[in-house]
């Protein structure tokens, strides 16, 4: 049992991690940035220690995928993650709807604005790369304030507070236990609905390419799409070697339906996954390769390379 879930250490450990969460943040947003990125690329140091024992089959991963060589990435993207935890602290100072142009350049603002003009709603898809909650803060500042659907993580207490800062950009969350009717109020709304497409789905995906090998992959993006007409469209927050941010947003497009609906989800799947790859190439030391991303297998088998770890 993980000691989040311990009935008796668990919320005490739940508050200690946000006390701890809120004291750095009261820090964080007062550092200049060179100050606050080295002490991201710290904390990123500690994270990869604690999940060191998960390094290797994360580098078994990354070179799988990118190729000789490809191993390098897998504990430069832990690292990459502790930048994300500061700037996350940052939304509400740094990444402020009055601040963020200074350091957030948005490239396809009009991909998102034609989308958003069929009157569908829209399917914002992103994944675990770069900075996603910087991504949604800046959708919403731009006058698009998404719903992310999410899971939850396990403290409460923290999840709280990470609420709070995401409705400073006037991001509101629903939990992926039993919110797709929700979801699909939010695109009726002709709204934004935001969602992390980028981990194995286990037996609830649809297996579509990524990295040139099957992967069971989130297909509630592409089924929201064809019950409601709202197009899919993928985005990205990509760190850039100063710090600053580069926020792209892909063409969105709206999966044609047939008789063969699993036929459909396929393809629309695997067309916003071939974006996220593609993003994942350019960037890879962004990417969390340490989540077991080819674990699932047809049948239900879990692969051998992933089961390494």
């Amino acid at each position: 049992m993980k000691l989040e879930r311990d009935p008796v250490w668990g919320p005490v450990f739940n508050q200690f991690v946000y006390r701890l969460a809120d004291r750095l943040r009261d820090l964080v947003e007062f550092l200049p940035q060179p100050v606050a990125r080295a002490g991201g690329r710290w904390i990123g140091r500690l994270a990869s220690a604690v999940v060191k024992s998960k390094l290797k089959a994360a580098s078994a991963q990354a070179e799988m995928a990118l190729g000789p060589g490809g191993a390098r990435f897998a504990p430069r993207s832990v690292v990459e993650f502790g930048q994300l935890a500061i700037e996350v602290m940052q939304i509400t100072s740094t990444y402020s709807r009055e601040r963020f142009r200074r350091h957030v350049t948005v490239v396809g603002e009009e991909n998102l604005r034609a989308a958003r003009a069929l009157g569908k709603g829209v399917v914002a898809v992103s994944a675990h790369l770069g900075n996603w909650e910087v991504g949604a803060a800046v959708l919403g500042h731009l006058g698009y304030p998404p719903t992310w659907l999410l899971r939850p993580i396990e403290n409460p207490a923290l999840q709280e507070a990470i609420n709070a800062i995401r409705a400073t950009a006037g991001i509101r969350v629903i939990t992926k236990w039993g919110g797709l009717r929700e979801a699909i109020h939010v695109l009726r709304r002709g709204e934004v609905l935001a969602m992390l497409v980028d981990q194995d789905a286990r037996d609830q995906g649809v297996f579509v390419p990524f990295f040139g090998k099957e992967a069971s992959t989130l297909k509630s993006p592409a089924l929201l799409s064809l019950r409601t007409g709202a197009p899919i469209v993928p985005f990205a927050a990509l760190r850039q070697p100063d710090g600053s941010f580069v926020v792209e947003i892909a063409e969105g497009f709206v999966p044609e339906g047939s008789a063969d609906q699993e036929a459909d989800l396929a393809r629309a799947t695997a067309k916003f996954t071939r974006t996220i790859e593609e993003w994942i190439r350019k960037h890879p030391e962004q990417w969390l390769w340490v989540h077991r991303r080819w674990k699932t297998q047809r049948g239900g088998a879990a692969s051998t390379q992933a089961a390494t770890g």
